[in-house]
């Protein structure tokens, strides 16, 4: 996932599977959660979390071109068998 400022941009396995828009910006210096949701409602404690593995995060201080995403994909694949 990527976020230019404007919306969340995702792909998965290099490929880009589309865009939203988003009404609120991201807490630099805030929590994370990799592979899950935390409620954006201060007194909800509510959590999804995905049913995966996430294998590698890396976080940038900007938001990588579809170029950048696939190259990054098509460094390491090889490590989990695609």
């Amino acid at each position: 996932v990527t976020w230019d400022g404007s919306g969340n941009q995702y792909y998965k396995n290099g490929q880009y599977l589309g865009r939203t828009t988003l009404n609120y910006s991201p807490n630099p210096g805030g929590d994370v959660t990799i592979g899950g949701v935390r409620s954006q409602v201060p007194s909800s404690n509510l959590q999804e979390f995905a049913n995966s593995t996430v294998n590698i995060v890396r976080i940038y201080n900007r938001a990588l071109s579809a170029t950048e995403i696939t190259q990054n994909y098509n460094a390491t694949k090889s490590r989990y068998g695609y």
